[in-house]
């Protein structure tokens, strides 16, 4: 078994919720961000910060997002979630699964996701390419403080890694 540690982490309804349909509007903690022209109305899961800290601790931790690079990095710049352009894979990636080859040692991979494990076959597909993947799912993130990741939260899926 291995002993390094993997750990992907979704981007959109994990870490943020972008409020595409304008049900936030008014909300004083969305933030605009601008990336190539385009305007996100953009909100931070609270507790978010915290978990990343604490996966850190972990392992060596990526971002795995059915978006674009650009993208999350803008997010990560804003929200100083520290990844770095080499440790985003992005929807290139997500659709590439079967070719796109990840340049990370072999571990032991999680992944943190609001989807349901079957939504997200071609992310599993591809970070199987390092060995098994342990899929942890967490309740989506649509702006509801009620949605916060809280303490407990983070130390379920701690348990898990």
């Amino acid at each position: 078994m291995f002993e390094k540690k993997n750990i992907f982490v979704d981007l959109d309804e994990t870490l943020i919720h972008t409020d595409t349909s304008g049900t936030l509007k008014g909300d004083p903690e969305l933030q605009k961000i601008a990336i190539m022209g385009n305007v996100f109305q953009v909100k931070l899961r609270p507790g978010a910060l915290a978990l990343l800290k604490a996966l850190r601790k972990k392992g060596d931790v990526f971002i795995l997002t059915r978006n674009t690079a650009t993208y999350a990095l803008a997010m990560s710049n804003k929200f100083k979630f520290e990844f770095t352009e080499d440790t985003i894979f992005d929807i290139e990636y997500v659709n590439g699964w079967k070719s796109k080859k990840l340049n990370i040692p072999n571990g032991n991979n999680y992944l943190i996701d609001d989807l349901k494990g079957l939504e997200n076959y071609e992310k599993i597909a591809l970070l199987k390419q390092l060995g098994d993947v342990k899929y942890i799912k967490v309740n989506p993130y649509m702006g509801n403080a009620l949605d916060a990741m809280t303490k407990e939260d983070i130390k379920d899926i701690l348990k898990e890694i």
